[in-house]
């Protein structure tokens, strides 16, 4: 029995009525209030940015359970999404109802929001510390400004949902590339590389693409490349995954927390079934040859169902109550 707390002021942007344009709509912030309020999840086409997506996801998770609940205040365990004023408050109620309840609270804070939970948690033996990976868990306890110990810190990604097809039936020649934060230099030799090669691409930039469009060219194309910085969990990547998309990863193996450079990756969910992964663009053309003639073998969608479908990563979640210490 678990209730999940969240509230969409932590995405929220200011919008206005009159405009073409959907994703910068007030219609949009009145669709989340109620989403929040009713807790149903919204579709793909309202969604602009990542923790937008991960509370959805959390949504579909649970959406026919009737052992989670989300911000009724139902259930005794308590998982703590976001911890800005709304989490914040919300902890300090839970501790003033019941000094004992179990919290988990996590991934979406920032420096600051995290030196506080640190303090909680060193006040309180039932707070733990939720993160999406091992790598940013690694990152925080190498970290010489907190005071975390491993025990303390689950790591919970959110669920992706399949979308496995049939490769054998697309186009070839035919790529997708997800563009993060990474230098306009960079993109422009893998294009130039693609069109020497008369390889046709679409470039999905962060912010500027519709999560129904990403999936959608995924499904038609015939390979995808990502080109991006160092993620927390890569919720896009992982949705190309899911369908079934073979990829080659340009890794960028630096993260930064506060400053303080520590060793990170553009892909923290990824195996060897998923793709293939480059550290430098100069390696591309090589790499790209040899990649194009073993697409058979990849099966990213495998690592999804087996790693981080609704099902494992809910039951996971579940799990990290039932064995609290």
């Amino acid at each position: 029995m678990l209730t999940i707390y969240y509230h969409p002021k932590y995405w929220k942007r200011d919008r206005v009525y009159f405009t073409k344009s959907l994703k910068h709509s007030k219609i949009i912030n009145l669709i989340e209030i109620i989403s929040w309020k009713l807790s149903m999840p919204i579709s793909n086409n309202l969604i602009f940015n990542g923790p937008q997506k991960l509370i959805n996801n959390l949504l579909l998770t649970f959406k026919d359970s009737k052992k989670v609940t989300f911000n009724d205040k139902k259930y005794k365990d308590s998982y703590v999404v976001q911890f800005d004023d709304f989490g914040e408050k919300i902890v300090n109620e839970l501790l003033a109802k019941d000094k004992n309840t179990k919290i988990i609270i996590g991934p979406l804070y920032n420096f600051v929001q995290l030196k506080k939970i640190e303090k909680l948690i060193h006040s309180y033996d039932n707070i733990k510390l939720a993160v999406a990976s091992e790598v940013v868990k690694n990152g925080i306890l190498k970290n010489i400004n907190f005071d975390i110990s491993d025990q303390k810190i689950v790591i919970l990604p959110v669920g992706i949902e399949i979308n496995d097809i049939k490769r054998s039936k697309f186009e070839d020649k035919t790529c997708l590339i997800y563009f993060k934060k990474r230098s306009s230099e960079e993109l422009k030799s893998i294009t130039s590389l693609l069109k020497t090669k008369k390889i046709s691409y679409k470039v999905f930039k962060y912010g500027n693409y519709k999560n129904k469009d990403l999936i959608n060219f995924a499904k038609k194309s015939h390979f995808g490349i990502i080109l991006n910085k160092a993620e927390s969990q890569g919720i896009a990547t992982l949705e190309i995954m899911s369908t079934n998309l073979p990829l080659l990863i340009f890794d960028y193996e630096k993260m930064f927390l506060e400053n303080e450079e520590l060793k990170g990756t553009s892909v923290p969910y990824w195996s060897k079934e998923c793709g293939l992964k480059l550290k430098e663009v100069s390696d591309f053309e090589t790499a790209l040859n040899n990649f194009l003639k073993n697409l058979n073998r990849y099966s990213p969608s495998e690592y999804i169902s087996s790693n981080l479908s609704f099902e494992k990563t809910g039951k996971k979640l579940i799990n990290e109550f039932k064995s609290f210490i």
